[in-house]
């Protein structure tokens, strides 16, 4: 088809034409420019101009490049206004035809043997010294994304006399937009860099000037190139560079030598070529430190680490430490505590290693004096918790402490371990673990097995036997109750797999009760950074629930007796942690402990501080208390106020030291108690066998190992030994909705649906077994703090619509769906059958009246403590011990 011209009226192909556009401000210029009119212009006509006339009024060879921009942002406008012409049965090309410039024809060069272009098939033979990154990119240039300095790339101040006679194509596109078509890389071998073709294979370029690329483009991709400019935004360059300095690169290497301390990862992986790729790639010209430069930052926290002088002053201070041994070597851990501006506590961590000259304890705390030292600290320490219970007794025979604590995760953990251990909970867990081994190697019943599941449309985490500590216990149990019931149904129908009966799955639960209590104990307490004055609370949530209904009584009694020999001489004879629980403002007085036990402790602390008094007041330096207020005095007076505290707005020190000369001895004694953490450092976490550093420091030198300890001690963040590792479980359910064994999860009530001729205006009620009321084992009302609130669901009716009744729109949402009438009856001549087993409600004591005929619930995890027949552990406030 043949198109007609506006200014020389010739019959030409589309090909050879360019649209004009209709745009008045534009076509006025455009006729003023090439000298052609447009008399009338009628609605949806379009207008063509050969190419000639364009080619005519400037050739490529003749654009000045200072003028480069001004042409661009012109030849973007018109593009903008051009409206390809397009007809029905046209064979034209889907990509509308652009502006093609005549470029005047100059003397042919050879450019096979022109040094810009390197052709070979390898990064074997690459020349470093015609390196991309020595010459392009010499100015440090970074990327960014930004459109505002397009044109604010750097050329070269000197001409390079290799490309004085090859012609500049392409000059629409700035430099930037030409690189953006290019790749940055570098040689696997030599490691030097270069700028390759995005769209090229082995095609890379070498030079300072950007004209042997745009050779290359207009040569080899014409069609892309005419793609890009006639449909993207030429002024929007995809990448721009600009300046970075030595200064931004040093904070760089300094920030990634910390990151690399506190996550574990090993000194040694910035020589990992796909970091190093991943850093260039992001900014050639920078490359990641060496493990020497590392090595030379780390030196300068260390230094700064041992420069600094810890001021104590007359701040009582509490070691905690802990020890670890890997490849023969012995590694300490250990933290100091202690007040920096009168209620400001701090925490110091240090490790380092130290030689085993003689028994352990006296070899610890040599390390730790001489630590102390090295930086011009004096260190008189008040308390010590140890991580290991072995380092007890040793601590108490050196007479230099206040006070010697033991990790409570450690009593936490026997007490868990003894659970497991104990003829009564390590029958069924045997069973339990011989069932989960030996079930995949049945191959026809576990081909069954899976099939089954799929047909459920359920799905959970097959089991892994545990390996030792309790934690994977926990685990293992939990997998076990989540695939209880598909394990009953389906064992029920084959003989030739045994699994636990009724009772063994009943004391699974209650031990899978009891280890979920203190898995949540030490969680709450690592949270809350706990002090000993919070090991009586946790210990108190787990004794609410060690009676239950559901287990026989032999088996509640093992447990109450573990408990009373491992957790309940915390509450009956400790006395610095029933003075830490007297001293703390909100907990004294509460039901954690019975009236008596709130006397006796208070008759204790007047004893215990009339002592420290006599004891530290002598000729040279006299009591510097008031004499007519004694100690007595001062106690009552604490507790009869601290009952009218209704709450603290800050932390605890902080209302002590607000209250300091009202309780000046109580003060000073409550410094000493909450200053004491209830868990000390993990060494193993550090540098065990899995530790965080202890492959940098193996790695390294031994002349290295003491300054990267030093340095790891500042950067490295706190972690307790009560912190737990645990993985998540798959506990999902896959739901179909129309599937009516799954209509239980939707809110529609089946009941509702069958009952549709008596109207009514009161909610539907749930489909849900009725409790019995609740039955409290203390008849004192509980503080308002612990009292535990639970609200009725609101349930809002909905209209009908206009023209049809309730009754029809429940029939017809009825009408597609299955009516399930479910009878459920405990089974008593099969040893599969689902257990009967009620959920925890509150930590008070509620029992709940199960009849056979009753609906088991759906979960059946957890048990419900109850009242004792016995004495209770922890009796209620105002409550006299029973006998």
């Amino acid at each position: 088809m043949l198109y007609k011209c506006c200014k020389c009226l010739a019959l030409l192909n589309k090909n050879s034409m360019v649209i004009v556009p209709k745009d008045p401000e534009n076509l006025k210029n455009w006729m003023e420019k090439y000298d052609f009119q447009i008399k009338t212009i009628m609605a949806g006509s379009v207008h063509f101009l050969c190419k000639t006339h364009l080619s005519e009024d400037k050739s490529v060879e003749r654009i000045p490049s200072s003028s480069v921009e001004s042409a661009t942002e012109q030849y973007m406008l018109e593009i903008k206004e051009e409206e390809p012409y397009s007809q029905a049965g046209s064979s034209s090309e889907s990509w509308p035809e652009v502006k093609e410039e005549v470029i005047e024809p100059v003397e042919e060069i050879d450019y096979d043997h022109m040094p810009f272009e390197i052709e070979q098939n390898s990064y074997e033979t690459f020349d470093e010294s015609k390196s991309y990154h020595n010459s392009y990119e010499s100015d440090h240039h970074q990327p960014t994304t930004s459109t505002s300095a397009t044109r604010a790339i750097r050329r070269p101040t000197t001409k390079s006399l290799e490309f004085t006679n090859l012609p500049t194509y392409l000059q629409e596109l700035s430099d930037g937009e030409i690189l953006s078509f290019c790749v940055k890389t570098s040689s696997n071998l030599s490691g030097a860099t270069s700028l390759e073709c995005g769209m090229c294979e082995e095609q890379y370029f070498n030079s300072t000037d950007t004209r042997p690329i745009r050779h290359h483009l207009i040569s080899r991709h014409e069609a892309t190139m005419k793609k890009y400019k006639n449909h993207f935004p030429i002024t929007a360059a995809p990448k721009i560079y600009a300046p970075i300095q030595q200064v931004t690169i040093d904070r760089a290497d300094q920030a990634l030598t910390k990151f690399f301390i506190k996550s574990g990862i090993p000194l040694r992986a910035v020589q990992d070529r796909n970091l190093n790729m991943l850093a260039f790639n992001m900014n050639s010209e920078y490359s990641l430190p060496t493990v020497e430069t590392m090595h030379s930052f780390l030196e300068k926290i260390a230094d700064a680490k041992a420069n600094a002088k810890l001021n104590f002053d007359d701040s009582p201070v509490t070691i905690t430490f802990d020890t670890t041994t890997f490849n023969n070597r012995h590694y300490l851990a250990f933290t100091v505590h202690y007040y920096h501006i009168r209620s400001r506590m701090r925490r110091c961590i240090f490790l380092r290693e130290y030689d085993m000259t003689g028994p352990i304890v006296p070899s610890v705390m040599t390390a730790i004096q001489k630590t102390i030292e090295e930086s011009g600290s004096r260190l008189k320490i008040t308390t010590v918790v140890a991580g290991k219970a072995e380092f007890e007794d040793a601590l108490e025979d050196m007479h230099s402490f206040k006070q010697v604590m033991i990790c409570f995760s450690q009593n936490i953990n026997k007490f868990a371990e003894t659970l497991i251990e104990h003829p009564v909970f390590a029958g069924p867990l045997q069973k339990l673990r011989d069932f989960i081994t030996k079930f995949p190697t049945h191959r026809n019943s576990w081909g069954k097995f899976k099939s089954y599941i799929v047909k459920k449309r359920t799905y959970g985490e097959y089991p892994e036997v545990d390996n030792g500590h309790w934690i994977t216990t926990l685990d293992f149990i939990t997998k076990c109750l989540h695939m209880h019931r598909l394990f009953s149904e389906f064992v029920s129908t084959s003989a030739q797999l045994q699994y636990i009966d009724v009772e063994d799955n009943v004391n699974i639960v209650y031990l899978h009760s009891l280890l979920n209590l203190c898995k949540s104990a030490l969680k709450e307490m690592v949270d809350v950074k706990a002090t000993i004055a919070d090991v009586i609370p946790a210990i108190a949530d787990i004794s609410f629930s060690l009676i239950v209904t559901t287990s026989k009584q032999t088996v509640v009694d093992a447990v109450s007796t573990i408990f009373n020999q491992l957790l309940l001489p915390f509450v009956e004879q400790s006395d610095i942690h029933r003075f830490a629980l007297f001293l703390h403002p909100l907990r004294h007085g509460s039901d954690l402990l019975a009236s008596a036990d709130w006397m006796k402790i208070k008759t204790d602390l007047s004893s215990h501080l009339s002592l420290r008094e006599a004891a530290e007041a002598t000729l040279a330096h006299p009591s510097s208390f008031d004499n007519t207020i004694t100690a007595d005095k001062e106690v009552n007076a604490f507790s009869q106020y601290v009952c009218r505290v209704t709450g603290v707005e800050t932390g605890i020190m902080d209302w002590w030291a607000r209250h300091a000369g009202r309780f000046p001895r109580l003060y000073k004694y409550a410094r000493e108690l909450f200053i004491i953490p209830a868990f000390s450092i993990d060494a193993a976490y550090y540098l065990g066998e899995y530790g965080i550093l202890t492959h940098s420091i193996n790695e390294s030198d031994i002349s290295k190992r003491k300054m990267l300890l030093r340095a790891a001690s500042e950067l490295v963040e706190y972690r307790s030994k009560g912190s737990l590792m645990c993985k998540p479980i798959c506990v999902k359910r896959r739901k179909d909705a129309n599937s009516p064994e799954d209509a239980w999860y939707h809110a529609i009530d089946v009941r509702a649906l069958q009952i549709v001729d008596v109207p009514s205006d009161e909610p539907p009620k749930r489909m849900i077994p009725q409790r019995t009321p609740f039955v409290y084992q203390n008849p004192n009302p509980l503080p308002p703090h612990r009292i535990l609130q639970s609200f009725p669901t609101i349930r809002t009716n909905r209209e009908a619509p206009h023209g049809r009744s309730l009754k029809d729109e429940i029939a017809k949402i009825a009408a597609n769906r299955q009516k399930i009438q479910r009878v459920y009856t405990v089974a008593s001549s099969s040893p599969y059958a689902r257990p009967v087993v009620v959920k925890t409600e509150s930590k008070e004591g509620i029992v709940e009246q199960l009849t056979p005929s009753a609906p088991p619930p759906k979960r059946y995890y957890a048990v419900r403590p109850a009242a004792g027949n016995g004495t209770s552990v922890i009796r209620g406030k105002d409550e006299s011990p029973s006998t």
